[in-house]
C-alpha cells in the first residue's frame, strides 16, 4: 500500500496525489491519502484552513478510515503524530518517507512494499512519466458553471495570456509571508514584454485573489485586459482552474495552483514565464519544479 499525507492548498494536494498515484502504479497496489492534518486544523497550528480539494476532479480517492485513526491515541501526542506513528508501526515494511530536499528526488519512485510518504513532492519528475494518467484523474467532476461559458469560449477563442496574481496569504499571514513572497511588479512587467515578443499581440486575462488591487496596479499593460473576479469561482475554484487552463498562455507567480493552471494545459505551443524567485529562501533547489521548455525570469 502507498498511503500519502495532504496538506496544504489544492495545488500542493494535487502534488501529493500525483507522486502517490505513481508510486502506487510502479508498485501494482493502491493508493490511501491521508487527509488528517485537513480535518484537523485550528487556529496557531497551520496558516491557512484548508480541506479536501481533490474531490472536484474525477478520481476516486481511497482514504484512511476513521476507525483506523480512533486507534491511534497515545499521551501527549497530536493527532497527526498518532496517526503517523501507528501507521509505522502496522506497515509490514515499515517504510516511511520524508522529503529529504525539494528537488526531485528519483529514489523516491523506487521504493518498494507499504509507504507512507510526506512531503510537498513539488516536480513534474515524480509523475512526468504517467502524465496522461495524471491529466486523466485531473480532469472536472462537474460542469462550469453557467455564468462562466460565456467567458470560457471568450478565452479559448483568443491569443489568451492568464496572468495570475497571488497576494493575500503571501502578504497577511505570517507563517505563508515568511516563506513565500508576492512576486514583484517588475517580473509582471519583464514577462508582459518577453510574451509580446514570443506571440505578438495577445489579450490578458488576471486572475487574482486581489482584483482590485490589480485594476489599480496593471496600468501598464499595453493590450486588452479583463479581469476575471470571484463570481467564477466555482466550488473550490474549480471554475477558476478550468478558466485559467483554457487560456493558450500563462504568467504565473510562484503558486502551485498557477502551475497546475499551466501544466494542465494541452497546447503543446503554449508559452509559460514563471518566476526565477520562488521562495524567500534563495538556497531551495526549484530546478525540478519548473518544466525546461517554460521560461523563467
Amino acid at each position: 500500500m502507498i498511503l500519502t499525507q495532504l496538506l496544504g492548498g489544492m495545488g500542493n494536494q494535487m502534488f501529493q496525489y500525483a507522486v502517490g498515484k505513481h508510486l502506487a502504479i510502479l508498485n501494482n497496489t493502491e493508493l490511501k491519502l491521508d487527509k488528517s492534518i485537513l480535518t484537523n486544523w485550528a487556529p496557531g497550528k497551520h496558516a491557512v484552513n484548508r480541506d479536501f480539494d481533490l474531490d472536484i476532479f474525477n478520481l476516486e480517492p481511497n482514504f484512511l478510515g476513521k476507525k483506523e485513526i480512533l486507534g491511534y491515541h497515545s499521551d501527549g501526542a497530536s493527532l497527526h503524530e498518532k496517526i503517523f506513528h501507528k501507521i509505522r508501526k502496522q506497515l509490514t515494511g515499515k517504510v516511511t518517507t520524508t522529503e529529504q530536499y525539494f528537488h526531485f528526488n528519483p529514489e523516491v519512485l523506487q521504493l518498494k512494499g507499504n509507504v507512507y510518504l510526506t512531503g510537498t513532492w513539488q516536480s513534474y519528475k515524480y509523475f512526468e512519466d504517467i502524465e496522461n494518467e495524471i491529466k486523466k484523474d485531473f480532469a472536472f467532476r462537474f460542469p462550469l458553471n453557467e455564468n462562466s461559458c460565456k467567458l470560457f469560449d471568450k478565452i479559448k477563442n483568443t491569443q489568451a495570456v492568464c496572468l495570475n496574481v497571488r497576494r493575500t496569504d503571501y502578504i497577511t499571514v505570517a507563517n505563508t509571508a515568511s516563506t513565500m513572497a508576492a512576486v514583484s511588479m517588475d517580473y509582471y512587467k519583464t514577462a508582459i514584454q518577453e510574451m509580446k515578443k514570443m506571440i505578438g499581440e495577445f489579450e490578458v486575462f488576471i486572475f487574482s485573489d486581489d482584483i482590485e488591487w490589480c485594476k489599480n496596479n496593471f496600468g501598464f499593460i499595453n493590450s486588452p485586459v479583463e479581469f476575471v473576479d470571484y463570481s467564477h469561482a466555482g466550488k473550490k475554484f474549480g471554475n477558476y482552474l478550468r478558466l485559467m487552463m483554457a487560456c493558450k498562455n500563462f504568467i504565473i507567480p510562484n503558486s502551485t495552483f498557477a502551475w497546475w493552471a499551466a501544466w494542465l494545459n494541452a497546447d503543446e505551443q503554449k508559452k509559460v514565464i514563471a518566476p526565477v524567485k520562488w521562495f524567500n529562501d534563495a538556497s531551495v533547489n526549484t530546478n525540478d519544479l519548473i518544466p525546461e521548455q517554460w521560461i523563467r525570469l
